[in-house]
């Protein structure tokens, strides 16, 4: 399990998004949550279970797009063993890694 890009940001809150192959939503839902929590420092924490890279790939492309003081977009890319427990496992697994308290 890889955590990308573990700076000093504390936010308010965190979003956690557990995907598998959604590589077609990312964008989509960044900018929504962007516009959403706009007025938030917020991380939103991808747990990406896709076997894959297109997937990764959008979430880089949206953590360059989307980049700004108050928001910051991490990625941790589960792979074989790393991927126990499913979608309930990868909340967990994200509630251990948020930076928000």
């Amino acid at each position: 399990m890889r955590l990308s890009n573990r700076s000093k940001f504390r936010p308010s809150t965190t979003v956690i998004v557990p995907v598998l192959n959604e590589h077609e939503n990312i964008m989509p839902l960044v900018k929504r949550l962007n516009v959403a929590l706009s007025r938030r420092k917020i991380e939103i924490l991808f747990i990406d279970d896709s076997p894959g890279r297109k997937t990764s790939q959008q979430i880089r492309l949206a953590k360059q797009k989307y980049h700004r003081k108050t928001l910051e977009i991490n990625n941790i890319h589960r792979r074989g063993e790393a991927c126990h427990g499913g979608l309930s496992g990868a909340v967990v697994d994200g509630i251990s890694k948020a930076k928000s308290n």
